[in-house]
């Protein structure tokens, strides 16, 4: 058997049909979550491989990362609100497109792992337990992307802006701008919906986020900067925040009325935060242009 080097092969030299290849399946979607989770705001393995620290505090889900590295025993546990959803089932979240993705093939396997440590029949805590319940609503959450959407949106985070410089305020020199601003534009991406390239009515990718710049960013960089941010859209659901203020649970309702006027109520304060979220948004984008 003769072996050829493939660039001796004979190759068309032209005319050769060509075709557009969609990106989908759980290994796209893997592949996505590590090229793009610093972008997106959250901890990526690529800091891990590059032997850096990462940024924890960009990942709501990993404040309690090295608890959850390895299985948390939550009946030794006082206070079970210090623990995420994510942490209770030890399942980690990447970013993704529009949200965040999580494995719904390793978030089944951990929820097994969890109800034959805490259901009440290996406990023998009652079926009312804390702890056993707080398992199945981890569960009930993260399995559904609507209410996983709503969950992540009102996980912790830094809602701050800087504020902007008044009349007698000595003005920031360029590396206290970007010192100041950066990490801010920085930790908000973790909300941004990723735009589709679309070619030939298929999706071949997505769009990153200009970077921040320094002294040496071109102007045309910086307008392409300042443009995102100005048609910015986040993927951010206060649904799950405006029941909480509202106080309204869906679940108690007394019937159907109930249950719609409720569904209401939380809609329109919903929509209601959301614009006050767009507008710290387009405050902070015109706090930084102003300098």
């Amino acid at each position: 058997m003769e072996i050829q080097r493939i660039n001796q092969l004979p190759w068309p030299q032209a005319g050769a049909p060509t075709r557009t290849i969609q990106c989908a399946g759980n290994a796209y979607c893997q592949y996505f979550s590590f090229a793009h989770a610093d972008r997106l705001g959250y901890k990526s393995n690529k800091s891990k491989a590059s032997g850096g620290s990462g940024s924890e505090g960009s990942n709501p889900a990993s404040k309690h990362a090295n608890k959850s590295s390895a299985i948390i025993n939550l009946l030794e546990v006082e206070d079970l609100s210090k623990f995420t959803y994510y942490e209770v089932l030890n399942v980690q979240m990447t970013g993704g497109p529009k949200g965040t993705l999580l494995d719904k093939d390793l978030l089944k396997k951990a929820y097994h792992r969890a109800c034959l440590t805490y259901h009440p029949d290996k406990t023998g805590r009652g079926e009312e337990d804390e702890v056993f319940l707080l398992v199945k609503a981890a569960y009930d959450t993260l399995s559904d992307d609507a209410k996983r959407l709503a969950y992540d949106s009102n996980l912790e985070f830094d809602d701050s802006i800087p504020d902007k410089p008044g009349p007698f305020d000595a003005p920031l020199k360029p590396k206290e701008f970007y010192a100041m601003y950066g990490p801010v534009f920085e930790r908000n991406l973790r909300f941004s919906v990723a735009k589709a390239i679309v070619k030939n009515g298929k999706t071949v990718g997505y769009e990153t986020a200009p970077v921040f710049g320094d002294d040496s960013t071109s102007i045309k960089d910086v307008n392409l900067f300042y443009k995102y941010w100005i048609n910015f859209e986040s993927w951010r659901d206060f649904s799950l925040a405006a029941s909480k203020i509202l106080k309204h649970d869906l679940e108690s309702a007394e019937d159907r009325y109930h249950k719609r006027y409720m569904e209401k109520e939380i809609d329109r304060k919903a929509k209601a935060m959301k614009k006050d979220e767009i507008s710290r948004i387009s405050k902070l984008v015109e706090n930084a242009m102003s300098l």
